[in-house]
């Protein structure tokens, strides 16, 4: 088959004799995407995608040669078949900016979401795909989802790095960068191009890259590595910044030879310096030596101090050899750092402090002597470890936990129990940081028994409030979320941080913001739940109105009612659910809204309506003679949606009803409320002449009547009822059916057989069809 007459077939609609199978004709059909009639390049499309075998290599090999635009659309709209593949083309000088264009309109989670879909049926190529991404897009290169993991990276490592080495060696800079953030996310990728990481500390001028390849380096941690920072450091053109990235990459590399380098910067004041003393603590005792003949020179004494602090007790040792042996400068400056060092020797709490003070430290050898040496002072290093939980370095905070977690929970509610009759504010601080801080639901809960009694925050301090504002602020979306729910405990002072929360990017702390902007319920907190549902946000106006429905307040009625006409879905469900939740004082505004313009809030007062007791409906009683017959007919709907239930209210009024059309649409409404006990109306009303309202009524009611409309017809004159055989016209089939069957049955509607045959033709043929039943053998059996 040519090309020619595959056209003529795709134009022609005749795709059965199109053989699929044929791998000449799916590459032909890839040929057709690009022809000059629109209908062609559609139909070849859909064929392609309808095969088992998609040719998506045939397709971007073929764009590349025709970049047409129906191709990348296909492309684009077809993702996830390409995924597999796209790796290679984003590798490749030739095709990478042809590529890169096709993905460069989708947003990170629509990319990422193909590469799922992808990557259910081919892990590994989608894998390589995602990080080729990471490599060339900033904001995919963001995203913290991914396959990316060290079996993918150990069974793959020719293909990613030929990926990474092809990325990093590309001349638009922002390649190269990005490719060390991604080393930096997954540092087992550093590894296999730590030359050319070594490459860009030593020559780049890059100072963003030189700063990523600090970092890659540090997290690659071979202490070797070293040598290209420390020569680095000397470069006097760098930035503060990239020096930093440098001194605190020494620092966690650990080696030796840094030591006289980073002690250097301390010349150079903050931040260099004070970074210096961070990385020199890191490198652990060898540094203590270095820094004892720092102290000859009378200068930088608070660097100096501030490494000690972080080496830690191994100072004592070097502090009092200097003290006692030193020349008197060193003697003198040895004295002022024993003194802010070690004076913790001389008090638990104090030695407490600067040990854990070491726990933001990486070195694992400080950490676990830190540890031990915390573990040994016993329980008074619970509450400091505690008090550690709220600092903004997470790895201290990492490390703290993991002490408390040596200890165990027993020894925590000891040391706690122990401390109610010292301090009760200092327990409801431990207590309230543990609960918003500590991982484990066991130790939560813990330290939330011993802040709070029956619901109530056992004090009420400001440091407290403090505490529980801060953690408001943490990246942890779980730790916002409690700290919202402590939060009513402050009342009033509380609202402005919950109004703040009410734009968090986290949906579950909106709504526990809004939950406890609920539980404050004062005035204040009610206007603020007022403005968020007015928010143009639909997610903050949907919490925040169902909150205003929960409170009850006959004040908020115009902003519910107001949201009921809002374009959103989720948001008019809310508003639906607070105007139940108020109930009447909302009812009789909702009714008269029954006729207006907007479908929406037609649709939500329904909706509101229909769940509320039936009792409402009085309200809008008075409106029955006078209103349109629109508003009748939303009406209806709100009738049939409380169901049964409304027949009481409705037959009360029924009863008393003096103007007939206040009556009949009683009768009508009744009967959407399925009440069969006005039948004997129904019948009068249609022999009566108003055949139409009648007959309808009983549809409304349905076969579920013909029970009580066979009950009412035997109390009727032989005239009355051939009158209601003959005026009933209308009624569905199955109900006459079963005047049929009824007439047939019982003695006094017998009369009545022929009379129904002859009336109700047209519902019997009806009945017959669809029940598949022979219309004359059907007649037969009544005849």
């Amino acid at each position: 088959m040519n090309i020619d007459t595959l056209r003529s077939f795709l134009q022609s609609n005749q795709h059965d004799k199109i053989p699929l199978e044929n791998l000449k004709v799916l590459n032909l059909l890839v040929e057709l995407m690009a022809d000059s009639d629109e209908r062609v390049r559609s139909k070849s499309s859909d064929l392609i995608f309808s095969t088992e075998f998609i040719p998506t290599k045939e397709i971007v090999e073929f764009y590349l040669k025709n970049p047409h635009p129906h191709i990348k659309q296909v492309v684009m709209k077809n993702l996830k078949y390409f995924i597999p593949i796209l790796y290679e083309y984003l590798t490749n000088d030739s095709s990478f900016n042809l590529i890169y264009d096709i993905i460069s309109p989708f947003k990170p989670d629509q990319l990422f979401k193909s590469i799922q879909e992808s990557y259910k049926t081919v892990p590994i190529l989608s894998t390589l795909t995602e990080l080729a991404l990471r490599t060339c897009d900033s904001d995919f290169s963001n995203l913290e989802d991914s396959f990316i993991t060290y079996n993918f990276i150990s069974m793959q490592t020719k293909e990613i790095k030929k990926i990474l080495s092809y990325r990093i060696k590309q001349s638009t800079t922002i390649f190269p960068e990005l490719t060390l953030l991604t080393v930096t996310k997954f540092p087992e990728l550093a590894v296999l191009i730590i030359k050319n990481i070594r490459d860009i500390i030593l020559k780049d001028m890059s100072e963003v890259n030189i700063q990523y390849g600090s970092l890659a380096l540090m997290l690659v941690d071979e202490p070797k590595n070293s040598d290209v920072l420390i020569e680095r450091l000397a470069n006097k053109n760098d930035s503060t910044e990239t020096k930093l990235a440098i001194i605190e990459a020494l620092g966690n590399l650990g080696n030796d030879n840094a030591c006289e380098v980073l002690i250097e910067q301390f010349e150079k004041g903050e931040p260099l310096a004070y970074y210096a003393a961070r990385s020199l603590a890191l490198l652990g005792d060898n540094v203590l030596p270095f820094l004892i003949s720092a102290l000859e020179e009378d200068k930088n004494i608070p660097f100096i101090i501030e490494t000690m602090k972080r080496i830690g007790e191994s100072s004592y040792d070097h502090l009092m050899t200097a003290l006692h042996k030193g020349k008197r400068s060193v003697r003198r400056n040895a004295a002022q750092c024993l003194t802010l060092v070690m004076s913790e020797k001389y008090g638990y709490v104090g030695a407490i402090r600067l040990l854990t003070s070491q726990l933001a430290g990486k070195n694992p050898s400080i950490i676990e002597a830190v540890t031990e040496a915390l573990l040994t002072l016993g329980t008074p290093s619970i509450r400091v470890l505690i008090e550690e939980l709220i600092e903004d370095d997470l790895r201290l905070r990492k490390n703290a936990i993991e002490v408390l977690h040596y200890f165990g929970s027993d020894n925590i509610d000891l040391s706690l129990d122990g401390l109610l009759d010292v301090d009760l504010s200092l327990v409801v601080k431990l207590g309230i940081l543990l609960y918003l801080y500590y991982p484990t639901e066991e130790l939560q809960n813990l330290g939330y028994s011993f802040a709070l009694r029956s619901g109530k925050l056992l004090s009420k301090e400001d440091e407290i409030f403090k505490i529980v504002l801060k953690s408001l602020g943490e990246i942890n979306h779980e730790i916002r979320e409690k700290g919202c729910s402590i939060m009513p405990q402050f009342g009033a002072k509380a609202v402005p941080a919950l109004s703040n929360l009410l734009t968090d990017p986290n949906i579950q702390v909106r709504r526990k913001a809004v939950e406890s902007l609920r539980r404050i319920k004062n005035k204040r907190a009610l206007i603020t739940l007022i403005n968020a549902a007015k928010k143009s946000d639909d997610i903050i106006a949907e919490i925040s109105t169902r909150a205003l429905g929960e409170l009850k307040d006959p004040g908020v009625i115009d902003v519910i009612i107001n949201n009921m006409k809002r374009p959103k879905q989720l948001v008019r469900d809310a508003a639906v659910y607070a105007a139940v939740n108020i109930g009447a004082p909302i009812a009789k505004k909702l009714f008269s809204n029954l006729n207006s313009p907007n479908n929406n809030l037609v649709n939500a007062t329904v909706d509101a309506i229909g769940q509320m007791d039936s009792k409402v409906l009085e309200l809008t009683f008075s409106n029955l003679k006078s209103k349109d017959e629109r508003w009748f007919r939303n009406l209806q709907r709100i009738v049939e949606k409380m169901g049964p239930s409304a027949i009481p209210v409705l037959k009360a009024r029924y009863n008393k009803e003096k103007n007939e059309k206040a009556r009949i649409r009683l009768i009508i409404l009744l009967s959407k409320a399925k009440d069969t006990s006005i039948m004997l109306d129904l019948i009068k009303m249609i022999n009566e002449g108003n055949m139409k309202t009648g007959v309808n009524a009983l549809n409304n009611i349905g076969v579920d009547g013909s029970k009580q409309l066979v009950k009412e017809l035997k109390n009727t004159s032989l005239k009355q009822k051939n009158t209601f055989i003959e005026k009933s016209k209308g009624i569905e089939s199955e109900i006459v059916i079963n005047l049929l069957q009824a007439a047939n049955k019982t003695d006094k509607l017998e009369k009545l057989t022929p009379l129904i045959l002859k009336s109700h033709i047209r519902a019997i043929r009806k009945y017959c069809q669809d029940e598949n039943l022979d219309y004359n053998n059907f007649i037969k059996d009544f005849q």
